[in-house]
């Protein structure tokens, strides 16, 4: 089965999918419909709302073919069916021709991200310090380079998402842990910052840097080459006391310090 896109009036995005399911039922597709969590001030107070990520849009995963094409254009408050090829195509009678799908890595992107139990996508936690984020936890952890604007004072980002044949700007909300947070930044209550701050002071060493020097999170941006990072890595087996696989032993699988670190983090369980 492959996914397809619907665009459907803004707002009846929960109605088209109840009707899916009863023309199509369970067993012949599956409708997603993804969601956001984003913080909002009502009366003064902080309140935490449950938003569309993509308004006016219905994701369809099915074994799609004309008669179900037939019956889905016919579901109330659906506009177009997105990924229908242009008018000329109409002449086709194959229905892989017909019918255009999102690739499957594109939708893989969104169920990463999404909590599978509500099809949203939580806060993470953002650490910013001397303008550099470093995501912590949460489902955008290791995603720093699709942050492409923070909003400090509404705790809201905007997070690039590659979908639909075309980039889109999402405006996702987070929870910012900084310097003005200190105690939320324990290393007891948070262990992967622990790690990393450990993993920059052994980079420090190695390339004789000052204690004070700010690392950028590629590991090539920081000056460290293939020899380098050998070094770095029988540091990290003896610092931490693992062993990194031959599969990892290469800047390619680790070009960051957040990867190294969830890499500490996954083999020391």
């Amino acid at each position: 089965m492959k996914w397809y896109a619907l665009f459907v009036k803004n707002g009846e995005e929960e109605y088209v999918r109840y009707q899916i399911q009863i023309e199509l039922g369970n067993v012949d597709c599956k409708c997603f419909i993804p969601k956001r969590k984003v913080p909002e001030k009502k009366s003064g107070v902080i309140v935490h709302v449950i938003k569309m990520m993509f308004p006016g849009y219905v994701f369809l995963q099915t074994k799609m073919d004309f008669s179900k094409y037939n019956k889905i254009k016919k579901i109330h408050y659906i506009i177009s069916f997105l990924n229908y090829r242009n008018k000329k195509d109409i002449q086709f009678q194959n229905e892989d021709v017909f019918f255009k799908w999102i690739p499957d890595e594109e939708m893989e992107v969104l169920f990463e991200l999404i909590d599978p139990k509500t099809d949203t996508i939580e806060y993470s936690k953002f650490w910013l310090c001397n303008n550099k984020l470093t995501i912590l936890s949460g489902p955008l952890v290791g995603m720093e380079d699709r942050i492409k604007k923070i909003d400090k004072r509404q705790q809201r980002a905007k997070l690039a998402i590659y979908i639909m044949g075309q980039e889109k700007l999402i405006d996702i909300g987070f929870e910012a842990m900084d310097s003005t947070t200190n105690t939320l930044l324990n290393p007891i209550q948070c262990p992967w910052l622990e790690v990393r701050q450990r993993v920059e002071n052994m980079i420090k060493e190695l390339l004789q840097l000052s204690t004070l020097t700010s690392l950028s999170n590629k590991f090539i941006s920081n000056g460290i080459n293939s020899i380098y990072f050998i070094k770095l890595i029988y540091n990290v087996e003896s610092e931490f006391g693992i062993k990194v696989s031959d599969d990892f032993l290469s800047m390619e699988k680790l070009q960051t310090i957040d990867d190294l670190v969830h890499y500490i983090q996954t083999e020391s369980q």
